[in-house]
């Protein structure tokens, strides 16, 4: 019997491990105007050229406000110019983010690290596959990663512009933890009748 309860225990760890890695690297798309803005945290490092604070175009167009064409044009972003990067650390783990995205381009790249080690990314490339308009525009990006504390915007080309940044934990689905118990539960009565 003790080799059923060791296969049970087995199975729920594949089934945790399984359902973590299955999170990774997904993302939603919402092409709606935002209804408010959310201030700009001011990036812990930067390499590079990175503008914060910006509120408008610039008039040679090397970067755009991704406000444009909204009501909120006026409002605060950060473009990252080419080679550059702005990394935001947070103290507790995570695993969302949400951000306005504009103009995406195939050389905009975020990075997500956990102790300073990447966890996982998302291309530029990635999002006009799954459907964000190129080069032109704006898009509410939601991204669901690896655990991560550290996020990286990067640019090897003119620019990463984003704005409404906001992170937050997702917590484990709902019904985990009743499987869990269900699954410990028939370990249980399966090590009762052997005895």
């Amino acid at each position: 019997m003790n080799s059923v309860f060791k296969i049970v225990i087995g199975v729920f760890i594949l089934t945790v491990v399984s359902a973590q890695s299955a999170r990774s690297a997904t993302f939603n798309l919402n092409f709606n105007e935002p209804l408010s803005v959310v201030a700009m945290p001011t990036a812990d490092n930067t390499t590079g050229t990175v503008l914060q604070g910006e509120t408008a175009s610039d008039p040679n167009l090397f970067y755009r406000s991704p406000w444009e064409g909204t009501g909120n044009y006026g409002a605060t972003y950060t473009a990252v110019r080419g080679s550059g990067s702005a990394s935001y650390e947070f103290d507790t783990d995570l695993t969302q983010i949400s951000f306005l995205w504009g103009s995406v381009d195939t050389f905009n790249t975020i990075l997500f690290k956990k102790d300073g080690v990447q966890v996982d990314y998302l291309t530029g490339s990635n999002a006009i596959s799954g459907g964000a308009p190129a080069a032109s525009g704006f898009v509410q990006i939601t991204i669901l990663a690896a655990l991560f504390d550290e996020i990286v915007f990067q640019s090897t080309g003119d620019s990463f512009e984003f704005a409404n940044l906001s992170v937050s934990a997702v917590p484990l689905p709902a019904a985990l933890p009743l499987y869990a118990a269900g699954v410990l539960l028939l370990g249980w009565v399966g090590r009762k009748r052997s005895v």
